[in-house]
């Protein structure tokens, strides 16, 4: 009788993983962007979490200042983003620890190398983040207005052109 449970529970086990992996497709397959799915509800709380590192963006200061990296830890309210949908041009991301506050390049700037900081949330395009898969794994997050994406470069977390293979650019969007 205990082979047949621990098999069941095995079994359970696969069914859940397999129901997320099958998600985690249709979140991936969809028009190019990726929209939420049942992977991620319209308002996940989600981490930034550097594909192949164990850093994750976080929020330290207040509103334009600009984003760090630090060691990923899901009760860290400054690493924690609502994941927000609908709004116009793409997702909208606030942290946990500055609710008022929104994902956005600092002074709205089209520029390359500019920074990434949250501010006071506003209908602004420089607020709005299209999510693309960078297949085999992690996502990057393209600014709607400038088009360029959030990149860790060495003066920190920065928006640059969108660039196939950037280490720098592949994001895990873990939830929490």
């Amino acid at each position: 009788m205990t082979r047949i449970h621990e098999r069941r529970v095995r079994l359970a086990v696969l069914r859940s993983r397999l129901t997320k992996v099958l998600a985690l497709v249709v979140f991936l397959v969809t028009a190019g962007t990726v929209a939420p799915s049942a992977a991620f509800a319209a308002s996940s709380v989600v981490q930034f979490q550097r594909v192949g590192t164990p850093v994750c963006i976080q929020q330290t200061g207040g509103n334009e200042t600009p984003l760090v990296e630090s060691l990923c830890s899901s009760s860290a309210p400054g690493q924690r983003w609502t994941w927000l949908t609908g709004s116009p041009g793409g997702s909208k991301f606030i942290p946990s620890s500055a609710p008022l506050s929104c994902l956005n390049v600092q002074g709205s700037s089209r520029s390359a190398g500019a920074k990434i900081v949250v501010s006071d949330c506003a209908s602004d395009l420089s607020q709005a983040w299209l999510i693309f898969s960078t297949l085999p794994s992690g996502f990057i997050l393209k600014n709607a207005n400038s088009g360029l994406c959030v990149t860790r470069t060495v003066a920190g977390i920065v928006q640059q052109p969108c660039v196939s293979g950037t280490v720098g650019q592949a994001f895990l969007i873990n939830t929490v």
